[in-house]
Order: C-alpha cells, then sequence, then structure tokens
C-alpha cells in the first residue's frame, strides 16, 4: 500500500514537473505520451562483474527495472511478471535486454545479484555499482528510494529500501517510450512491447 502510495505521488509529481519542461527536452519526449523523459547514461557492473553501460545495448529495447535483492515482496513479483512477459515475447525477447539496476548497492553485490536473478529469468542482466553511481541513474530515472531501518534492529543490515517500483521501457536508442506501474500484467506488458519490436 506505501509503495503503491509513493508510486502515485511520483506518477504527479513528475507530471506537474513536466508542465514547464524546456522546449528541447519536450521534443525529444516526444516519442512518448508522458510528460517527462527518463533516462540516461550509466556505467555499472553486472551479475558476473563485468563492467556494462548503456551502449552496450544499443540496437536492443533495454526493459529496466529497479529493485533490490531483500526486497520482501514487490520487486519479486514484478520480476515475476517481467519473466513471463518476456517468454509471452518468444523469439521477439532477442530484441530486448532486460535489466535490474539495485536500489541497494551496499548489499547486492555481483553474486548475489546472479543468485538472486536465477531464480526468475537467465536473461534478466543484473546491475549495480557505488553508491554514488546508483544513485546518478536512480536520478536519471527519476527513481526515488529511501533506506527504511527495522524498528529495534540490532543488526545494521536490517533495513528495508521504499523505493519506485516501476518499469521503464526503453527504445533502441535508449530513449524512453514507456513506463509501466507495479503490478502491470505480463500479458498487457508483452503486448505494449511487442509494438515497438520488429
Amino acid at each position: 500500500m506505501i509503495a503503491r502510495a509513493v508510486c502515485f505521488l511520483l506518477f504527479v509529481s513528475l507530471a506537474v514537473a513536466g508542465l514547464g519542461a524546456p522546449a528541447a527536452a519536450a521534443e525529444k519526449a516526444k516519442k512518448s505520451d508522458f510528460p517527462v523523459d527518463f533516462g540516461g547514461p550509466f556505467s555499472l557492473k553486472d551479475q558476473r562483474g563485468k563492467l556494462r553501460t548503456d551502449k552496450d545495448f544499443r540496437g536492443r529495447h533495454m526493459l529496466i527495472y529497479f529493485g533490490y535483492t531483500s526486497c520482501p515482496d514487490i520487486c519479486p513479483s514484478d520480476l515475476l511478471e517481467i519473466a513471463d512477459a518476456l517468454h509471452r515475447l518468444g523469439t521477439k525477447a532477442d530484441q530486448v535486454a532486460p535489466l535490474f539496476i539495485t536500489v541497494d548497492p551496499e548489499r547486492d553485490t555481483p553474486s548475489i545479484l546472479r543468485a538472486y536473478l536465477r531464480l526468475f529469468d537467465d536473461r534478466i542482466i543484473g546491475l549495480t555499482g557505488s553508491e554514488a553511481q546508483i544513485a546518478a541513474v536512480a536520478k536519471a530515472y527519476h527513481v526515488h528510494r529511501v533506506k527504511v531501518v527495522v524498528r529495534d534492529s540490532e543488526n545494521g543490515d536490517d533495513y528495508l529500501v521504499n523505493h519506485s517500483p516501476n518499469t521503464f521501457l526503453m527504445d533502441a536508442e535508449g530513449d524512453f517510450i514507456a513506463l509501466f506501474p507495479h503490478d502491470t500484467r505480463s500479458d498487457a506488458m508483452a503486448a505494449t512491447i511487442a509494438k515497438y519490436l520488429k
């Protein structure tokens, strides 16, 4: 319930902010009907320890989800929908680069991402980095994230990360074209993605 409220408030604030966007930004955002543009360059480490940048995925549509491996319910349910959407796309899924960018770089090391994402779909690429790197990419995608320490916790690792549970679809040039909010069903997601594929 809290995550949905945060998502709604984020949507409203972005819509309001978009009303005063410069003409150049508005021109670039015409690929979608959304009032705000999302995205930007990144340089992060994948679940095998390899450095990956946004340019590595040019020519494929990036399907980007922000989450973390210790998430109790929202992230796993969204990842299941993403994995099923890829399955529904069949061979067209080869044109999609599904990315899972952690909002918890403190705990989500490459090896932890590798073990976690294997539970959903081997095609999903996990990305992590320093706090500064994750903060920069989260800002570029307007992703809200706040660490929430569990009350009466005696363990410094006992915390949750409240974050915007959205999935972003970027085109083959890395430009934003669609946003899927939390709880988007895999059939609807696959149908929307398919419209942009060859």
